[in-house]
């Protein structure tokens, strides 16, 4: 699958202890609130001078993976996770794509976290490489 979904949906073995709702499900009353696909073909790389070269080279037309095991959520709902195609994207509260920053390509990607510190600083991983971004 090649979109971020966050699915209404949780195992009763996963239930935070307590949790119940008027209609005896957890899950009843959640409601898909939006998807975000990941559709860059273009595979992109960074030269020895910094610059981003990308090409649409065909290996790719359903566009990425997402390179995921834990997104990251600011306090203000803007969901940040990283990509195959080595871009560290910026998803705001209504799934509308805010920016993307190219970390570097990725080799058999790892699916890392990504983590936000307390000054708003984003770390993330791509082929080895941990990236630091901030304002």
């Amino acid at each position: 699958m090649r979109s971020v979904s966050w699915r209404a949906s949780r195992s009763i073995a996963s239930w935070p202890a307590g949790a119940s709702s008027s209609s005896g499900s957890f899950a009843s009353d959640w409601k898909l609130e939006w998807q975000f696909r990941s559709t860059s073909t273009q595979v992109c790389s960074r030269q020895p001078d910094g610059t981003v070269t990308c090409a649409d080279d065909g290996t790719h037309p359903d566009g990425f993976e997402w390179c995921i095991n834990a997104p990251a959520v600011d306090r203000d709902g803007t969901v940040y996770a990283t990509s195959e195609d080595g871009n560290f994207y910026a998803i705001d509260e209504a799934g509308t794509e805010r920016s993307r920053v190219f970390l570097n390509r990725t080799v058999g990607a790892a699916y890392t976290p990504l983590a936000i510190d307390p000054r708003g600083r984003m770390y993330a991983m791509s082929n080895g490489v941990l990236s630091v971004l901030g304002r």
